[in-house]
């Protein structure tokens, strides 16, 4: 969870000096950890995709599933 906050801190920032144009999109990020949001990759992997995609009716940022 703190890298995904690091992440999206530092990402526009760098964003905008490689690509000012794009400066202002925003970043999505789903977490899943494991054991907790599932046991195989499959299920990590559907999960953070699912996280993700509750951030990105939110307009962006992160979520822990």
């Amino acid at each position: 969870v703190q890298m995904a906050q690091q992440f999206l801190l530092l990402f526009p920032e760098e964003l905008s000096k490689l690509a000012p144009e794009l400066a202002t999109n925003t970043s999505s990020i789903g977490l899943a950890l494991y054991p907790d949001h599932g046991t195989t990759w499959a299920e990590l992997l559907n999960n953070a995709d699912r996280a993700m995609y509750v951030v990105k009716e939110r307009g962006g940022g992160f979520h822990l599933w």
